[in-house]
């Protein structure tokens, strides 16, 4: 005969029927089609946000299906389409909650044909299309992360570039990219093109996208050689950072950072979640010096097995880190292509007691989904897409790409985690 109290048993009830439920929430509407935000119309460019992509999985294929749709419908409109690979470019069907299981280290270098996402990406690319990728804490903890580099998706290991741990790619306004850094010497330096001055009927810089790998810090590795491959990174994002400061001019376009890991995640990796590790202070120092300056207008990210958009993590910032940045800066997380938070295994992440306590974006959700960033000379303006039960739904989130600085003086805001907090409450369910 069981020992155990009514009270306790309750308790165990009300756990199992709060893991059960799926974060849904925010302005979703139903989009059977990939009909874009309003601002995209003005768009010549749009990134695409894939994270988490690589498990062979059935949300992965349903999540190739749409991103195959919606990729043709951004060709179609004019646009010129970037996808942005977030970490998790290749993982196994069950990846482990807790402790991660890895692929073969072979397997990690094939070429990605059991991913159904990885297929649609090359399609693209085969129409004269860029795919950019960055890794993340899996290929660090398995070891792999800069066997998956390359200078281009001809090279073999998956449809993407990524020349360094850490690199810039110019975004012209015809929608043209490049990659403009490089690194190299011991001690590392970097070089970064600076923006050109531009005539007024030239194709002119957009956008920077700087691709940091953040993994080596957030998730340094236990093995020798993967601590010294993690020192490394670290020592070259340093020199990377300094390189983009020391270009930054008044005629610089505006620049976002891209990552794998976000500034400051809202869910299970956010500040007081159950996997703590992506919030402001986590960052390098570096980091946190470039982003407290106002250097990114925005951040793109991963991480977390969710979708999510904010026009501005100041304050979320401010109640984790207790650091006030200079700027705005708005962030899209897009980590759940293949291994949403909404699957039965991942039950206990979707607990609102194991998500973040600094902040709760304007929308959010534990689907199977990507996200559509659409760029203008003035905004962005993110769309996300999440597969609720049978149909497709979007939600959209705009923000200044060129924001205004701050006044001196802010009024003050609720620092603690609290249920009246202002218009984003800490821990409101």
């Amino acid at each position: 005969m069981s020992t155990a109290s009514p009270r306790y048993g309750r308790a165990t009830l009300a756990l199992a029927a709060l893991a059960g439920c799926v974060t849904h929430t925010g302005a979703w509407r139903a989009s059977p089609d990939t009909s874009p935000s309003p601002l995209a119309e003005q768009a010549r460019v749009s990134v695409v946000l894939v994270g988490n992509a690589g498990a062979p999985t059935p949300w992965a294929q349903t999540v190739a299906t749409r991103l195959d749709s919606q990729l043709s419908a951004e060709h179609a409109a004019g646009r010129e389409p970037i996808v942005v690979w977030l970490g998790g470019l290749k993982l196994p069907r069950r990846p482990g909650e807790n402790k991660p299981r890895c692929p073969s280290e072979s397997a990690q270098r094939s070429p990605p044909d059991a991913s159904p996402i990885a297929d649609v990406v090359q399609r693209h690319i085969d129409r004269g299309h860029k795919s950019y990728a960055v890794t993340g804490v899996p290929e660090w903890s398995c070891g792999v992360a800069r066997a998956l580099h390359q200078d281009g998706p001809s090279d073999g290991t998956g449809p993407w570039t990524m020349p360094d741990d850490h690199f810039v790619v110019r975004v012209m306004t015809d929608g043209t990219s490049a990659v403009v850094s490089s690194c190299a010497g011991d001690p590392v330096r970097c070089e970064v093109a600076a923006s050109p001055v531009m005539q007024p009927d030239e194709v002119a810089p957009l956008v920077d996208l700087v691709f940091v790998d953040l993994a080596p810090w957030v998730a340094p590795p236990t093995d020798t050689k993967d601590r010294l491959a993690k020192d490394d990174a670290v020592e070259r994002l340093d020199a990377l950072l300094l390189a983009v400061t020391a270009t930054t001019t008044s005629a610089s376009a505006p620049r976002i950072l891209v990552s794998a890991v976000p500034l400051e995640a809202a869910g299970f990796a956010g500040m007081g979640g159950g996997g703590s590790d992506a919030a402001y202070h986590y960052l390098p120092p570096s980091l946190q010096t470039a982003v407290r300056q106002g250097l990114f207008a925005g951040a793109l990210g991963a991480h977390d097995r969710a979708l999510y958009a904010t026009d501005d993590i100041s304050s979320a910032v401010k109640r984790s880190s207790r650091a006030w940045l200079s700027t705005p800066v708005f962030q899209v997380v897009a980590g759940s292509a293949s291994l949403p938070d909404a699957r039965p295994a991942a039950a206990p992440r979707r607990i609102r007691y194991f998500r973040s306590n600094s902040y709760r974006p304007e929308v959010y959700s534990d689907r199977a989904g990507f996200a559509v960033v659409y760029i203008t000379p003035d905004r962005v303006a993110a769309v996300l897409h999440a597969k609720r039960k049978r149909s497709w739904e979007t939600a959209t989130v705009e923000a200044p790409l060129r924001p205004v600085a701050f006044p001196a003086e802010t009024a003050a805001q609720q620092l603690s985690p609290c249920a009246g907090c202002e218009m984003i409450p800490a821990n409101e369910l």
